[in-house]
């Protein structure tokens, strides 16, 4: 029995003695201590059996306390991880590591498992998983893997950097800002807030983006990325004048830059200022001779001046296949890659102008053939129909693409450049028959299946992971510029 009961039952015969003692006089006295006493026992039996309870639960409780302590003491403390485990973990870390390098994400997705279940507290293993999850086009599970991360480590700028582009991509971009805010707060990266001004790009404010742009040349007066961009964003909003003053301001900055050459030339295009238009893209040529985009454009510009005169149209120099970078960088080995202008599933736009290899060779005595005119309005229509786009109007820039296609139907681009303006406009269906004739027509057409995968994903429907794998492959194979670029 506890000590308390004992305690109680003693004084409580102490007391029944001196109640005896202090009460002798007579019978009725005593009679009327006798209740008294009667309802005190009464009282103290009631408080007995209380406490009796008590000490029955006890153990229980105890026992409770003890099988929460073991939970809480499940997960192991990075002092108790004895040391051949941790080795372990870092020698899965690694090889995950080497394969997500190599673009091997599954792998390294298998590797970097290995790792956090040998070391849960390996914040680095979850967010290297995170970026090959992201590359694979699983942006649930990188989302996931990331958020584990910032719970090990809640200061880690690159994680907040990263998890931004998980929620870009997945169009959540209330988030998307909110975690740019908080890598800043950590790390005042320009690049950030490149990202910003690319989501708000996105949303379509692009007077915010400008600002953005504005803020960050501030810091950085001579970023060609910054102006470039800006550029891009005045054309849009056809203030072609400060497009063109953005342009020549980077030519300055970088001199030796071939993009900021064609973005000049693009103004001159915009202004009808052909033959400047010509030389700058010339000008590219020389700095790039493997520009993709200088010599489509070239072409396109050359049949203006050509529609524009009444002359023949000229030779269109050769030009590579119609390779479109994708949004795919390998993730760099000890930070988050600078952030892309789109999210790994954004649609990515397709390539500015027609192909230059729908030249015809004409003879300098005869008159343009009909075959030599179709090839001509076809160019003029697909340029005409990609400033649209790049200008957002995706209703008008439907309508030229889709006369484009109608005069040659073995066009992979023209398809490529319709999908998008109708995935623009919610046309899934539309955009899904046109992506998938594109990769008909070119079966290594790296931009059309990224914009495959990225519609089957909207859709809900399988095989979009497989397609944006095959994009990135393309995109390693020719070792296309990483970054997306914009119509």
């Amino acid at each position: 029995m506890p000590r308390r009961v004992v305690f109680a039952v003693l004084a409580a015969l102490i007391f029944l003695s001196l109640a005896f003692a202090l009460y002798p006089q007579g019978d009725t006295d005593l009679i009327a201590v006798l209740k008294d006493m009667r309802n005190t026992l009464k009282e103290f039996n009631t408080r007995l059996a209380q406490v009796e309870q008590l000490v029955k639960e006890l153990p229980k409780k105890e026992s409770k306390s003890a099988s929460k302590g073991q939970k809480a003491s499940a997960q192991p403390s990075p002092e108790t991880i004895p040391a051949s485990t941790m080795a372990m973990a870092q020698d899965a870390y690694q090889r995950g590591h080497a394969a997500e390098d190599r673009g091997s994400y599954d792998p390294a997705i298998v590797e970097y498992s290995n790792a956090v279940q040998l070391d849960p507290h390996n914040d680095a293993a979850f967010l290297h998983r995170a970026y090959a999850y992201f590359y694979a086009g699983r942006l649930d599970l990188a989302l996931a893997d990331v958020n584990q991360s910032l719970s090990i480590q809640p200061n880690n700028s690159q994680a907040y950097e990263f998890r931004s582009r998980v929620y870009r991509g997945l169009r959540d971009y209330p988030h998307a800002l909110a975690d740019l805010n908080e890598a800043l707060k950590r790390d005042y990266n320009p690049n950030l807030l490149l990202a910003q001004a690319g989501i708000e790009e996105e949303r379509g404010n692009l007077k915010t983006a400008i600002d953005i742009y504005g803020a960050t040349l501030v810091r950085q007066p001579n970023s060609s990325v910054a102006l470039l961009k800006r550029a891009r964003a005045y054309e849009q909003l056809k203030q072609t004048d400060r497009a063109l003053a953005d342009c020549t301001a980077a030519i300055a900055a970088h001199p030796d830059l071939a993009e900021a050459y064609v973005c000049r030339a693009d103004a001159h295009v915009r202004m009808t200022l052909l033959p400047a238009a010509i030389a700058d893209l010339n000008t590219a040529l020389k700095l790039n001779p493997s520009s993709v985009e200088a010599s489509r454009m070239i072409a396109a510009v050359r049949d203006l001046v050509a529609l524009n005169d009444g002359s023949k149209p000229e030779q269109a120099p050769p030009s590579p296949p119609p390779v479109v970078a994708g949004p795919f960088p390998a993730p760099p080995a000890t930070a988050v890659a600078p952030p892309p202008s789109a999210p790994a599933t954004a649609i990515a736009a397709p390539t500015p102008i027609a192909p230059a290899t729908l030249a015809v060779a004409q003879s300098a005595n005869t008159e343009p053939s009909p075959d030599a005119m179709k090839v001509k309005q076809f160019r003029h229509l697909m340029y005409v129909g990609r400033q649209k786009l790049a200008e957002g109007k995706f209703e008008d820039a439907i309508l030229d693409l889709t006369q484009a296609i109608q005069l040659d139907p073995s066009s992979a681009l023209a398809y490529n450049s319709r999908g998008y303006a109708e995935l623009r406009t919610l046309k899934y269906q539309d955009a899904l028959k046109d992506f998938t004739t594109a990769i008909q027509l070119n079966p290594d057409y790296a931009n059309a299946h990224l914009n495959l995968g990225a519609t089957l994903q909207l859709l809900g429907e399988k095989g979009g992971r497989e397609h944006m794998q095959k994009a990135a492959e393309l995109e390693k194979a020719a070792s296309a510029s990483a970054l997306v670029r914009k119509p």
